[in-house]
């Protein structure tokens, strides 16, 4: 499982922060090791994510209960996969 599909399912927790939100922030910051930080996301242009509601520690939860979420599906082999991926449904895609 990859940090990105960590933080994108984070992101999902968020009211008001959707694929198409994700998927403009994704566009618009450079991925490290794909981390993000709550810096980054802090000094975004995306309104639904730059709206004040993400704080450090909402994020470090968010982070966490992804990780909780994704790591219960791996233990009953689910393999979760996100929006970017290359096995994601083509015609799904955003």
């Amino acid at each position: 499982m990859n940090n990105l599909t960590q933080i994108i399912i984070a992101l999902l927790d968020f009211k008001g922060i959707g694929p198409k939100a994700i998927i403009t922030f994704l566009g618009e910051i450079k991925i490290n090791n794909e981390t993000i930080i709550y810096q980054e996301l802090s000094k975004t242009n995306v309104t639904a994510i730059n709206n004040k509601v993400l704080t450090p520690l909402t994020w470090e939860q968010a982070l966490k209960k992804a990780n909780d979420l994704i790591n219960e599906n791996v233990s009953k082999k689910i393999k979760i996969i996100n929006f970017c991926d290359d096995f994601y449904p083509k015609k799904s895609k955003i």
